[in-house]
C-alpha cells in the first residue's frame, strides 16, 4: 500500500498516494487544470484501483494503526505524503498527526493546500510543528497567500513564465517547464523543473526534508523579501 520510489522521487523514497481531486477540498482552478495526478500513468487501471483502495482504508476504523504497522514493517525512514491527493477532512488529517507524532524517526514530507480549509487550518498547524515533519502550503494565482505559519514553509505552482508569484517563495514548481530558469520572480525553481543539464531526484536533491534543506530555502526567502539597499543622498549643499 505504501510505495518505494519514482522518476521524480527517485529510487529510495517512499511514498503515500490517494486519489486527486475528489480528496482536494483546498483544490483551485489552476491546480484542477495541470494535476499532473490525472492523467499519465495516474489514470491506468492497475494504480487508479490502488489508489482507490488506499483511500477506502484510510476511512476505515483502525487506519492509523495499520498504517504505523505497515511503515514500521518497511522500516521507512522517509515518507512523501500525497503524491497525489490531500489532506481532505478532520479524521484523516488526525489519523496522519497520530503516525507522525509515534514514528520520531521517521522524516515525512508534503506539500497542501487544505490549509484553505478552516476546519482543517489547525490540524495541519500542529502537524506541521512535529519536528520530523516537513510541510508546504501550497499556493497558485488562484489560492490567495496562504498564512504565515512559522513551522511550514510556502510553494507556488508556476503554470507559465508569464505566472509569477506576488510574494516571495520559497520554492517554485513549474507546470510542464520549456525553458530553463533557475529562479521565478526571484524565488527558487525547485532543481527537478529548472531544466539545467542535470535533472536531479528529490532523493539527490534533499532541499524539501532534511534541515540543512529547510535553513536554505528560508536564507533565499528572506533575502528576496528585503528591500533594496537604500541609495545614499548627498547632504544639502
Amino acid at each position: 500500500m505504501i510505495q518505494l520510489g519514482n522518476q521524480k522521487l527517485g529510487r529510495t523514497i517512499w511514498h503515500w498516494s490517494i486519489p486527486a481531486i475528489t480528496t482536494c477540498p483546498g483544490a483551485t482552478p489552476t491546480c484542477i487544470l495541470t494535476c499532473y495526478a490525472t492523467r499519465g500513468r495516474y489514470i491506468m487501471p492497475g494504480v487508479d484501483e490502488s489508489l482507490t483502495l488506499r483511500f477506502r482504508l484510510a476511512r476505515q476504523e483502525g487506519f492509523a494503526a495499520w498504517l504505523l504497522c505497515q511503515l514500521r514493517t518497511h522500516g521507512v525512514q522517509l515518507l512523501r505524503l500525497h503524491a497525489a491527493g490531500d489532506f481532505y477532512d478532520v479524521p484523516y488529517t488526525r489519523a496522519w498527526l497520530e503516525v507522525v507524532r509515534k514514528l520520531p524517526g521517521t522524516t515525512f514530507f508534503g506539500y497542501t493546500r487544505s490549509w484553505r480549509v478552516p476546519e482543517l487550518l489547525p490540524l495541519l498547524e500542529e502537524l506541521a510543528a512535529l519536528p520530523n515533519m516537513r510541510l508546504f502550503w501550497s499556493e497558485d494565482k488562484d489560492t490567495g497567500p496562504s498564512p504565515a505559519t512559522p513551522d511550514a514553509l510556502r510553494c507556488y505552482l508556476s503554470i507559465s513564465d508569464d505566472d509569477v508569484p506576488s510574494r516571495p517563495q520559497h520554492l517554485v514548481f513549474r507546470n510542464n517547464p520549456r525553458t530553463t530558469r533557475k529562479k521565478v520572480g526571484g524565488s527558487l525553481v525547485c532543481p527537478h523543473e529548472q531544466l539545467q543539464p542535470y535533472k536531479p531526484t528529490c532523493d539527490a536533491c534533499r532541499l524539501c526534508f532534511t534541515q540543512q534543506g529547510w535553513d536554505h530555502l528560508r536564507r533565499q526567502a528572506q533575502r528576496k523579501s528585503c528591500p533594496p539597499q537604500p541609495v545614499p543622498v548627498a547632504p544639502p549643499g
